[in-house]
């Protein structure tokens, strides 16, 4: 981060992610605190992020390292987004209860954003939506097919109540980055479908 903290506009918002530590070299897929929301202010970010992967079998220790986050987060009236992750051993992936679980405890928790997956239709996300009381956006997850996959994920959860969308590689590994951002913008701000977002590639 402190390499980085020059490189962007102020003017252009940044959510600084506080938890993390693994890596592909064969790192545990688990959340470490690595940073603080104290932290995030000093770099001038409009808010934090947290991970908790509920199911997991160290579900205490994040969901415990995610409140104190949040409570800390309270005291300098910075907003947290987390990042809610359904990861039951019995749980299918997109599963819409555990989603719809996780979703609801992240907000219990102290998420004023909770991102999570798309369930994969409307009709399962709306009721993920509707038991959380604070606005939800989706992730984009491992690398989709084709732009047209990810922009139909997004307006459906757009369509069943989605505040917006936190996509990481589905926008920065295709080969026209920008114009996925402004496709993204247009579906999120100005209601296209997936055909105009598709049409402004």
């Amino acid at each position: 981060m402190k390499a980085s903290s020059g490189e962007w506009d102020r003017p252009m918002s940044l959510i600084l992610r506080l938890t993390g530590g693994f890596t592909t070299l064969g790192g545990r897929f688990e959340e470490e605190m690595i940073s603080s929301p104290e932290t995030a202010l000093v770099y001038g970010a409009c808010g934090a992020a947290v991970t908790v992967k509920f199911g997991h079998p160290r579900e205490g220790e994040f969901t415990r390292q995610a409140s104190l986050a949040a409570d800390a987060c309270e005291r300098w009236a910075l907003p947290l987004m987390i990042e809610a992750m359904a990861k039951g051993k019995d749980l299918k992936s997109g599963d819409p209860e555990g989603i719809k679980l996780a979703s609801r405890a992240a907000q219990e928790i102290g998420a004023d954003i909770v991102k999570t997956y798309y369930t994969g239709d409307p009709d399962s996300f709306r009721q993920v939506v509707e038991g959380c009381p604070v606005p939800i956006v989706i992730l984009g997850g491992e690398k989709m097919d084709t732009p047209e996959e990810l922009f139909q994920t997004v307006h459906g959860s757009l369509e069943a109540g989605a505040a917006g969308v936190a996509i990481g590689r589905n926008i920065w590994q295709h080969p026209q980055p920008r114009a996925m951002v402004e496709a993204m913008v247009g579906m999120v701000h100005e209601g296209w479908t997936a055909k105009q977002a598709l049409a402004h590639l």
